[in-house]
């Protein structure tokens, strides 16, 4: 018994029949309905764009900023700030970044740290905190103050400076160069000036020109040299104090406590 193979036919081009050709073809009708959708299409996004900026400009009129508080302002006024807020009548809260705002504050030499919120609907809300003077160092013709972190900025109005250590040895290029080996040295030395004023009560003169670290300052008619790092060398010196409290009134002495567990003391020629 012959089974039949079968055949795979191969794959024919079909021909499209004229009138179906002519039936596939859009009508008047759906052309005219294309229209239509395009039509209505273009007038929603013209009315949308137009209605967009309409609630924009309206979002912006009721967000505009009328009230600006500031809070930690102690040696400055509001008006040493102003050119950083640069604000105008029509900045409304919505063109306000605040982290570009406070980073605009922080560039300002006596604001250490700056955080801006926007409180709807019309409100800046700022909170700054002051560098704080701790040092003094004459330059130049020129006086700047110096924090706790040898940041130097220059005064402003009318703040004291007579009641602040004196840093002396300060390369005069440091405003500009910020070598961080010599910002190292200036900090030890207002630290050095700090602890001095803590403990004599009258403000020493502390000499940072040394580039090994040392350290000397001058208070009281004595004369201190520490190494870089004074905190081991001070508590050595507090320790000590009781017992040589009475040579420190009666003599001008040299206190050197660059060597380890040591507090050596030279009378001053």
């Amino acid at each position: 018994m012959r089974y039949r193979q079968n055949k795979v036919r191969k794959n024919r081009v079909m021909k499209t029949s004229a009138s179906r050709r002519r039936s596939q073809k859009p009508s008047f009708r759906q052309k005219l309905l294309r229209w239509a959708v395009f039509v209505i299409v273009s007038v929603v996004l013209i009315v949308g764009a137009w209605e967009f900026d309409r609630v924009e400009s309206i979002a912006m009129s009721w967000t505009t900023v009328q009230h600006v508080s500031v809070v930690g302002l102690n040696e400055l006024e509001r008006k040493d700030i102003a050119p950083e807020l640069a604000l105008s009548s029509e900045t409304s809260l919505l063109q306000i970044q605040p982290e570009s705002l406070a980073a605009r504050l922080e560039s300002h030499p006596w604001i250490r740290r700056a955080v801006v919120e926007r409180v709807f609907p019309q409100t800046l809300a700022i909170r700054v905190e002051e560098r704080e003077p701790v040092a003094i160092w004459r330059s130049s013709g020129k006086t700047y103050f110096l924090d706790r972190e040898a940041h130097l900025f220059p005064p402003v109005h009318d703040t004291p400076m007579s009641d602040l250590p004196t840093v002396a040895g300060i390369p005069e290029d440091f405003p500009t160069t910020h070598d961080e080996r010599v910002r190292d040295r200036v900090r030890h030395g207002v630290l050095v000036g700090m602890v001095l004023a803590d403990w004599f009560g009258v403000n020493p003169t502390v000499d940072v020109h040394s580039p090994t670290g040392e350290i000397v300052a001058e208070v009281n008619k004595i004369r201190f040299q520490f190494e870089k790092d004074i905190n081991e060398q001070w508590e050595r010196f507090e320790s000590l104090y009781p017992s040589i409290q009475e040579r420190f009134a009666r003599e001008n002495l040299e206190v050197d406590m660059r060597y380890p567990g040591k507090v050596i003391l030279r009378k001053r020629e």
